[in-house]
């Protein structure tokens, strides 16, 4: 199957590259760091520290999202400017589905690295655990499906406008994640890719960690059910409109970035 054939020259290509390592390295120390600070911590471990490092995490992907796939697209340019990448697969938009893929699939593994590695760390360092191992699974695949319009968005951008737009729009999505994910975000925040994650995992957690009737009045307080729902519609629109747009714009596409 030639997206196989694909996915496994991606992989190939990436053993030289920081690619490998920077998904390895960051949720590793991400957990390590986070771990001891709850170890030596005065505040008692509770629900909300699994909480807080869940959102953590999904206030900085977007900007590791913009840099990882900076770093991506670097190397296909400086691999002849783009014709492997262009000539690669047949019909051409492949190669861009390929290479979506082969990123989400590293972003999932360091994903669960950083979620399990954090788990695993309570656990053994503090001999809690709140919650099952099911419901780290859960969030982490929340966390992914949540960005995988970014994915797509900032393989555009690099392509399109160069590394340094993927990592300048990275920071700002960085910063507005963090902003939204307080009352300011409130009702808005749905329009904004950059803040499903951290909305959608914290209402994860806050369902898991509470009773159904609890569930429900934190939802009537501060995000009403038709306000996730609206989110997770939006998100899912918005994640196949994108992987049909980029995939038609990849195939008419010839290479040249705005630089250029």
């Amino acid at each position: 199957m030639q997206i196989v054939r694909l996915l496994n020259a991606d992989c190939k290509k990436s053993k030289h590259t920081p690619l490998l390592w920077i998904h390895l390295a960051v949720p590793l120390i991400g957990a390590a760091a986070m771990v001891c600070y709850d170890s030596f911590s005065k505040s008692t471990y509770s629900v909300s520290s699994v909480g807080g490092y869940l959102q953590l995490l999904a206030i900085v992907f977007p900007l590791l999202i913009g840099v990882i796939c900076a770093l991506c697209i670097e190397q296909e340019s400086q691999a002849g400017k783009f014709q492997v990448l262009l000539t690669s697969s047949k019909p051409k938009f492949l190669a861009f589905i390929s290479k979506f893929i082969f990123l989400v699939l590293l972003g999932l593994g360091a994903a669960l690295l950083a979620v399990f590695c954090y788990a695993g760390g309570i656990s053994a360092v503090l001999h809690k655990n709140l919650f099952p191992w099911s419901f780290y699974l859960t969030a982490t695949l929340v966390l992914i499906g949540s960005f995988l319009f970014c994915y797509i968005f900032h393989l555009f951008l690099s392509l399109r406008f160069g590394k340094g737009a993927s990592m300048g729009v990275g920071i700002a999505e960085l910063l507005l994640a963090a902003i939204f994910n307080t009352d300011l975000g409130d009702r808005i925040w749905v329009a904004f890719p950059c803040t499903w994650g951290v909305r959608f995992v914290t209402t994860w957690t806050n369902f898991v960690s509470k009773s159904a009737l609890q569930a429900d009045k934190y939802m009537m307080a501060t995000q009403t059910a038709a306000e996730l729902h609206t989110g997770i519609l939006i998100c899912i629109v918005a994640t196949v409109l994108s992987i049909i747009f980029a995939s038609v714009w990849f195939y008419r596409w010839e290479g040249q970035k705005s630089e250029d």
